[in-house]
């Protein structure tokens, strides 16, 4: 359960300046300092710690081993937050890890932003101090409320959950089959030596994508979908697990936060959206966008993913044994697909742009990679994201069963199917091909 992020830089990053800076930006996120307490009868509790994140430095010509091939975290011994930075004269790299339970992707950027307004007033390039956005550390205890579904009326509630119902009824009778793994690495077992394999596309590209999904009455994130379905389907065809009978189920991220969080310091505040097609229902359905879409559009109007957290609240406060609910040997996707949009938008402050790329301090921010933890059986997880008028689509497969260059094959599969339905944006009226 380990996400990652990568954020490369031109120029050299001052190594005082950053140690500051780090220093600064943890002590406003008490997750970063969290551990487990487990009681007398193995119940757990989050404990503030005197525990101190990690802060390595490498040089570029020592390969960063543990961040392509991330290790667990001990949330009993050790703080659940690393970081590398790797550096030279012309670039540095700021290589995160951390644990999905103590902070998601918002809350990542929560912390980013704060290291990068430190280093910036650290450095002074701009002449001028920028202020830490106000958080207030005591929300922390009140993000299990969910203020996200406050307001709902009684019939609203009542609809989402006999909806919540029959969806939770299909996926208990619909268990989904794992990614097929190429024959050729059936028998490898050592991880490879890159975490993710990403590609970054002009905006153009973006622009017809979104221009056939708008051509199908669908937002860019539900085509998407519909692809990966596609590509998905396709895969495990060529690698011989596709019974038609079969089902492939593709996770979506869904953040729960509302006004209240917007003060909130780095935390996980986010469930999952289930969506769940038989190999069948890809191969033949000439309307499996439309209904993607209508479910999606569902989920997200009955927040059936708030239902999904109460209902394991209610399992844990019957005594459920959780751990053995979520056991190792159960696939709960076929893969998960995450839209980050630009995660820079998430930032309270407005750095300073140079031909689209931020500016912190002395460094330019040219890049950036985002990427989603592997559950058991999930074997792989795709990133998509922008920044500086640019697509980014990024994947981390299972490296116990996807060796670099068949993560490199599914990642084309994935990309040459994007390209040939970008082609259709002159005729997006066309039903898309399976």
């Amino acid at each position: 359960m380990n996400c990652g992020a990568e954020f490369v830089f031109r120029g050299e990053g001052d190594p005082r300046a950053l140690q500051s800076a780090f220093k600064k930006a943890v002590a406003r996120h008490p997750m970063l300092r969290a551990g487990l307490h487990q009681d007398r009868r193995g119940g757990l509790s989050w404990v503030r710690t005197d525990r101190h994140p990690t802060l390595e430095w490498l040089n570029t010509d020592q390969p960063n081993s543990v961040f392509a091939n991330p290790q667990p975290f001990d949330l009993y011994s050790e703080a659940p937050l690393r970081l590398w930075i790797v550096a030279d004269k012309e670039t540095t790299r700021l290589q995160f890890e951390w644990h999905h339970a103590c902070f998601d992707a918002v809350g990542g950027m929560l912390l980013i932003e704060d290291l990068f307004v430190a280093y910036d007033n650290e450095v002074g390039s701009s002449g001028k101090s920028v202020h830490l956005r106000v958080l207030d550390e005591n929300i922390l205890a009140k993000r299990g409320g969910m203020s996200i579904a406050a307001g709902q009326s009684f019939w609203k509630r009542v609809v989402a959950t006999w909806k919540d119902y029959r969806k939770s009824l299909h996926l208990s009778l619909h268990p989904p089959i794992p990614l097929a793994v190429p024959a050729t690495q059936r028998a490898e077992t050592a991880a490879r030596g890159t975490r993710y394999i990403v590609e970054h596309f002009d905006f153009e590209f973006l622009r017809s994508l979104r221009h056939v999904a708008s051509g199908h009455g669908a937002t860019f994130n539900d085509f998407v979908v519909h692809q990966l379905f596609v590509v998905l389907n396709r895969w495990n065809k060529t690698h011989g697990l596709a019974d038609p009978r079969s089902h492939i189920r593709v996770v979506l991220p869904m953040s729960l936060r509302g006004p209240l969080e917007n003060e909130m310091s780095a935390a996980n505040c986010l469930s999952y959206a289930f969506v769940t097609r038989s190999h069948k229902q890809v191969s033949s359905d000439v309307n499996l966008l439309e209904g993607i879409r209508n479910e999606t559009e569902s989920i997200r109007r009955y927040l059936l993913p708030v239902n999904m957290l109460k209902k394991l609240a209610w399992l844990n406060r019957l005594g459920m044994n959780m751990e053995s609910f979520f056991r190792d040997d159960s696939c709960s996707a076929t893969a998960l697909l995450t839209n980050l949009g630009d995660p820079t938008r998430r930032f309270y402050n407005r750095f300073p742009r140079e031909d689209g790329y931020i500016r912190v301090g002395n460094m330019l921010l040219e890049n950036i990679v985002g990427i989603a933890p592997l559950r058991p059986l999930t074997r792989a997880v795709f990133d998509i994201f922008t920044y500086a008028n640019r697509l980014s689509v990024a994947l981390r497969c299972d490296p116990h069963c996807f060796n670099e260059v068949a993560t490199r094959q599914l990642l084309d599969a994935f990309l040459t199917q994007l390209r040939t339905t970008a082609e259709q944006a002159d005729t997006a009226a066309q039903p898309l091909a399976v």
